[in-house]
């Protein structure tokens, strides 16, 4: 189901030229692995599951690595800093497919 929700969204990206916040996928790469993405519902995600999704979102919008970023709830600092670096390599190791521009003061030199 994953891939074809991904591929709809790149499709659409490509017709109007957006970028694409690659949430599905990292959550896809980090299912599985021992990190509760969802809320106990099932349905809605965790606060884990939360952090990942604006970890990508910071990527995809700012094109650089997430930062440290302060977080509240259960999430320990092994996992945050796996949950951003999973985030980074997912978007910005993939520039060309998600749209992803360099915005960084260097890039513009």
């Amino acid at each position: 189901m994953q891939a074809a929700i991904t591929s709809a969204y790149e499709e659409i990206a490509n017709e109007v030229g957006a970028r694409v916040a690659p949430v599905g996928e990292a959550w896809s790469a980090i299912n599985g692995s021992g990190v509760q993405l969802f809320a106990d519902d099932g349905s809605h995600p965790s606060a884990v599951g939360s952090y990942l999704a604006a970890a990508v979102l910071y990527a995809t919008l700012f094109g650089e690595d997430p930062p440290e970023a302060e977080h509240v709830g259960s999430i320990d600092t092994a996992t945050a800093l796996r949950l951003r670096s999973a985030a980074a390599v997912g978007v910005l190791g993939d520039r060309d497919r998600w749209r992803i521009v360099d915005l960084s003061p260097s890039a513009s030199q």
